[in-house]
């Protein structure tokens, strides 16, 4: 991490980020987590708006004691926004928002996300304060929601010397203020740690796959399953680890219970940072067949420990995944389409070299470097 540079900087960050009750203390999602405390010795204080859940949902833990970071659970329902709920919860996440802001120096807003959109009309309003806001949504193309189109218009015109926007990808015809930065999952020592790992991974025998994510339908889940059963997969692959959970959990472990084929499937539900890598190692293939993304964090990830990315060509995606040279591009997210990119990454006698081009593409996606960019091109520390 970076050393303290300055004393009475106070951050204000305005997100959805799922935060719940545990013991004495809130715990709130990993990787969100993580990346603030990378970020926190650039501040004497940082206020964390996030909303508040009754179970833990992913990975959750709370912020390390020695950071200045405070958790603030705001009331809110993540997943079902009608127009009532919008009526009722605005106003509340107003409330929160207008009474920490008043102390910060700097604005941080995590969207697309309902508290997001009121942070960003709060930017345009104050001249005061530095503005940083991160959109993680596919910011080209792709179905969205009327709310986060709207974001995306306010964050173009949003334009001014105290405001910058961070998006997934490199785009034409962009303002100024909005930058391309990479979306951070690993430090130094963990891209150190598994590049070690990784130059000693064999890929002449037995494959195993990894996915990593949400149990939903978008994340293409459902369709990487009847691929994996459909009993035209190569008898190369022995192993399917499923990481994570979602709504569509109890559906994926009765079409486990009932899979055919020899490929055993692990429906293994949310797992900690430690067990995520030890998956890593001994896995080959990481997979996201997803209908929509910006760059997930799972992708580079993977690639840090020699996994073959195999994801779907989407968004920014194909910025960084080049097909058949660091990984492989999937057309669409169909059956046939997995089935067919899996077989060929089987039967591909340079699978290893392209392990090797993934983890040089992993390099990019350290907290060191985004915080570095974040004082020189965001905040203008230097």
């Amino acid at each position: 991490m970076p050393g303290d540079i300055s004393r009475h900087r106070s951050l204000l960050v305005i997100s959805d980020t799922p935060m719940c009750k545990s013991g004495d203390d809130y715990i709130a999602f990993e990787p969100v987590v993580r990346e603030l405390e990378f970020l926190s010795p650039l501040f004497e204080e940082i206020i964390w708006l996030g909303c508040k859940v009754t179970q833990p949902t992913y990975a959750m833990r709370k912020p390390d004691n020695q950071t200045p970071i405070k958790i603030i659970a705001m009331p809110g329902v993540l997943s079902s926004y009608n127009i009532l709920r919008m009526v009722t919860i605005y106003p509340v996440f107003s409330y929160y928002i207008l009474k920490y802001v008043g102390k910060a120096t700097h604005v941080h807003t995590r969207g697309p996300s309902h508290p997001a959109l009121l942070g960003i009309l709060l930017s345009m309003l104050s001249r005061k304060r530095v503005c940083w806001h991160k959109y993680a949504g596919n910011w080209i193309g792709g179905k969205l929601a009327t709310t986060y189109k709207l974001q995306k218009r306010l964050l173009k015109l949003s334009g001014r010397p105290r405001i910058k926007v961070t998006i997934n990808g490199s785009w034409s015809n962009n303002p100024k203020h909005i930058l391309s930065f990479e979306n951070p999952c690993l430090s130094n020592n963990e891209l150190e740690y598994a590049a070690a790992k990784a130059a000693s991974k064999d890929f002449s025998g037995k494959l195993n796959i990894i996915f990593v994510g949400n149990l939903a339908k978008a994340k293409g889940i459902l369709n990487l399953l009847k691929a994996v059963t459909s009993g035209k997969l190569s008898e190369r692959f022995e192993n399917l680890y499923i990481a994570g959970d979602g709504d569509l959990r109890d559906q994926i472990a009765s079409s486990v219970a009932r899979k055919n084929g020899t490929l055993r499937i692990h429906l293994l539900g949310r797992q900690d940072r430690n067990a995520l890598n030890k998956l890593y190692e001994s896995c080959h293939i990481v997979i996201l067949p997803s209908e929509s993304e910006g760059f997930p964090k799972v992708i580079a990830e993977g690639a840090a420990f020699g996994c073959v990315p195999v994801v779907t060509d989407v968004s920014s995606i194909s910025q960084y995944i080049s097909h058949q040279e660091n990984g492989y591009l999937l057309e669409n997210n169909s059956v046939e389409q997995i089935v067919e990119t899996l077989n060929a990454a089987a039967c591909n006698p340079a699978i290893g070299t392209i392990s090797l081009m993934a983890r040089q593409m992993a390099a990019a996606f350290t907290y060191e470097r985004f915080v570095s960019r974040l004082e020189k091109e965001v905040f203008d520390l230097e």
